[in-house]
C-alpha cells in the first residue's frame, strides 16, 4: 500500500514526501499536532473501503453499522498515528497494495536535527619577546626613545663613585647586556655617566702605565674621570725622584671597569728638607695678599672645580688653579 507521511501545519516545513526513518522522533521543541490530525495517508482509500467490507457487510445504510464502521475508522487512524511516533510500519491489509498509487515526492537522505553548538577555546597568548636593543653611547632622550618604543622599562642610575650627572649624560651600560631577549615590560637598567667618562672608557679597555709619570702627567691621562682618582703622597726615598708616580692600583694593563676606583702613590720632597724646597711666600709672589687668604687646602688635581680662577694646594704642598682648558665642559684643578 502506499502511504504518505502528513506533517503538521504548525511543524517545520520537510522537503516533499519525506518519510521519517526507522526510530525518528520529532524534536521536543515542536508543538504537538492538531487534534486528531492523522500523521499518515492513504491515498488509495482502499484501506478505509476494505474496513467497510470486512467488518460492516453488504449493508452499509444501517445506524448501528454506521457507529461501528466510525469507531473502526477511528481506532485505525489512531493505530497509525501511534505507530509513525514509534517509528514502526502503519498497519494496512495485503490486499490494498494493488490499489496504492505510487508517490511522487522525493524520500529525505537525512532527518532533519538541530546542530549542537560547538565551543572554540579562546588561545592564550604570552608576551612577545624583543631583543634589547644596543642603546650604548646614546644621550638619555634618544635611548628612552629607542627602549620605550620596543616595549621596555627604564631604570637610571649613574656610575658609581662618580657625582650625578646633569650634562650631556649618556649611557654607559645597561643591565642585561645588548643583545639579550627580553619579554616586552621587562624594566632594562640603566647607567648614565657624562659623555666625556663615556669616551675615556670606549677608548680605553686596559688601564694605562702611570708608574714614572710626573702627578701632573698623570692626572692629565686621568683627568675625564678625576673624581675616581685617589692619591697617597709618600716622602721620597734616597734615590727616588721627588713628584713621581711609584705605584698604581689597577695594575697597568688591567681590564678597566667603569666606575672603579683608581689609586695612585706619588712621592714628595722631605718638607723638613731645607735644600730646594721653594718657600710658601715663593708659590704665593703672584697671588695678591687679599687672595692668599682664600686658597683651598688639599685639593685633588684634576678634580672638578668652582669658581673658575680660584686657588688651592694638594696634600703635597702644591700650588692649583681652578682652570678650563680646549674641550673641558668644566674646570678641574691644575698646577697653577
Amino acid at each position: 500500500m502506499a502511504r504518505r507521511f502528513n506533517p503538521p501545519p504548525n511543524w517545520p516545513a520537510l522537503p516533499d514526501d519525506w518519510t521519517p526513518p526507522s526510530g525518528w522522533r520529532p524534536d521536543p521543541s515542536w508543538p504537538p499536532p492538531p487534534a486528531g490530525w492523522q500523521l499518515w495517508s492513504d491515498d488509495s482509500g482502499y484501506a478505509a473501503r476494505l474496513a467497510k467490507r470486512v467488518c460492516l457487510g453488504p449493508v452499509a445504510h444501517s445506524p448501528v453499522r454506521k457507529a461501528i464502521r466510525g469507531t473502526l475508522v477511528g481506532l485505525l487512524a489512531s493505530a497509525v498515528a501511534v505507530n509513525a511516533f514509534s517509528g514502526g510500519e502503519p498497519p494496512a491489509p495485503a490486499a490494498a497494495t494493488a490499489n496504492a498509487v505510487p508517490s511522487s515526492r522525493p524520500t529525505p537522505t537525512a532527518a532533519v536535527t538541530s546542530a549542537a553548538p560547538s565551543f572554540i577555546p579562546t588561545p592564550t597568548t604570552s608576551p612577545a619577546s624583543v631583543a634589547l636593543p644596543d642603546v650604548t653611547g646614546a644621550d638619555e632622550d634618544d635611548a628612552t626613545t629607542t627602549l620605550i618604543a620596543a616595549g621596555l622599562v627604564l631604570s637610571w642610575m649613574d656610575l658609581d663613585n662618580l657625582p650625578s650627572c646633569s650634562l650631556d649624560c649618556v649611557v654607559v651600560s645597561t643591565s642585561p647586556e645588548n643583545g639579550t631577549e627580553l619579554a616586552q615590560g621587562t624594566t632594562v637598567l640603566l647607567v648614565r655617566a657624562e659623555r666625556e667618562v663615556y669616551d675615556f672608557y670606549r677608548k680605553r679597555s686596559k688601564m694605562p702605565k702611570l708608574v714614572g709619570l710626573s702627578e701632573n702627567k698623570a692626572s692629565d691621562a686621568l683627568d675625564a674621570v678625576s673624581p675616581l682618582v685617589e692619591t697617597d703622597h709618600v716622602t721620597a726615598k734616597a734615590g727616588q725622584k721627588a713628584d713621581q708616580v711609584i705605584k698604581q692600583s689597577p695594575r697597568a694593563g688591567a681590564a678597566l671597569r667603569p666606575g672603579r676606583p683608581i689609586r695612585l702613590t706619588v712621592t714628595e720632597q722631605d718638607r723638613y728638607a731645607t735644600e730646594d724646597v721653594p718657600a710658601e711666600s715663593e708659590e704665593l709672589d703672584d697671588v695678591p695678599a687679599e687672595e692668599s687668604r682664600d686658597v683651598v687646602s688639599s685639593v685633588h688635581p684634576g678634580a672638578f672645580c668652582s669658581p673658575s680662577g680660584a686657588l688651592g694646594r694638594s696634600k703635597s704642598g702644591v700650588l692649583m688653579r681652578c682652570s678650563t682648558k680646549a674641550g673641558d665642559s668644566r674646570a678641574r684643578w691644575r698646577r697653577s
